[in-house]
């Protein structure tokens, strides 16, 4: 009662609410839904589904051939999915996508970054000969942002998401390496990179975000911009002081103490240590080697630095820690993690 009928291929109107077909697409008061095989978009909800989707606003009915609106009761018959407020379903074959896991934020400035950026906690060292570009990877462990229910949530770090540019840059460049940011005139370089990211449009925009990353000269031990037999003689000095028990050795050793910080005492060790790169001063502290490894600044190390300056001395630039130290009298010499990398990444790029 109160609702009028009139059936043409068995469309039914009733009073509140107007029904359109057209292979089933319907259209009620507030609420607009349009199928092309059926896509529906629901307030805070984005649904798609095979065949029919249904959006309500209070009542929505849809059927195979025929629609019905009755007032107060929503019917879905043969290949007809219902939405009803407050309640969301999802057949087989449907992907699904709620503002609550969407990983595209609102906005760029409400991203945040857990990153390796403070030197005296988190190692973002690098050598200067290294041409590899910087991987998002290694230097962001996590992004998130605020939805709009308040609710942070998790983006996957991807290289096609994210990138790198250097600080105050307006776009990211992509070809951004540890050798390309290096100053050849400073004893090492440290310097931020602002982080980018692709948003919805797919363009890139800069974060409010930077970090920090620390580039030295392998085997520069006294952090001069060279590594050469000084370097060599500081390696074996702080390995002899280890050897006799002072745990408080140091490997940098500025002539003006106030040079002294930690952050240059944990990358020169990282130049230091030759033979294994390690970045965090060693896993074993300066015991001695376990499982092959040599996590250690020692003779070993002060012998390869020779030998590099050896090179460095008649090559300069073109002096190569591989061919010309590592595997110089053995060519299936195991090389140390670092160096191996770009090494292999240096030959697949060759001109």
């Amino acid at each position: 009662s109160g609702t009028d009928t009139t059936e043409t291929d068995t469309d039914v109107t009733e009073s509140g609410t107007d029904a359109t077909e057209t292979d089933t697409d319907v259209t009620e008061s507030g609420t607009d839904a349009t199928e092309t095989d059926t896509d529906v978009t629901e307030s805070g909800t984005d649904a798609t589904e095979t065949d029919t989707d249904v959006t309500e606003s209070g009542t929505d009915a849809t059927e195979t051939d025929t629609d019905v609106t009755e007032s107060n009761t929503d019917e879905t018959e043969s290949n007809t999915d219902e939405t009803e407020s407050g309640t969301d379903e999802t057949e087989s074959n449907t992907d699904e996508t709620e503002s609550d896991t969407d990983e595209h934020p609102v906005a760029v400035k409400d991203i945040s970054f857990d990153v390796d950026g403070n030197v005296d906690t988190n190692r973002n060292f690098y050598f200067s000969h290294d041409a590899r570009p910087f991987e998002v990877a290694d230097l962001i462990r996590k992004a998130t942002y605020t939805d709009v229910d308040g609710e942070e949530v998790e983006i996957t770090v991807t290289s096609d998401r994210f990138a790198f540019g250097v600080a105050g840059a307006t776009e990211p460049d992509l070809t951004l390496s540890p050798k390309s940011v290096f100053v050849e005139d400073n004893a090492y370089t440290e310097t931020a990179l602002t982080i980018f990211y692709k948003n919805d449009d797919g363009e890139w925009e800069a974060s409010d975000a930077e970090l920090y990353v620390y580039i030295g000269v392998k085997g520069d031990a006294d952090l001069d911009g060279y590594a050469n037999a000084a370097d060599a003689a500081a390696m074996l000095v702080y390995a002899a002081a280890i050897g006799a028990g002072d745990d408080t050795a140091k490997i940098y050793n500025p002539e003006n103490a106030e040079d002294y910080t930690p952050a240059k005492e944990a990358l020169a060790w990282f130049l230091a240590d030759v033979s294994s790169e390690s970045r965090d001063e060693g896993a074993t502290s300066n015991n001695p080697a376990e499982e092959g490894n040599d996590i250690a600044v020692n003779s070993g190390d002060a012998a390869y630095t020779l030998t590099y300056a050896v090179a460095y001395g008649t090559k300069f630039t073109d002096a190569n820690w591989v061919t010309d130290v590592f595997r110089k009298t053995d060519a299936s010499a195991t090389l140390p993690k670092f160096t191996e990398e770009i090494y292999n990444w240096e030959v697949d790029h060759a001109e």
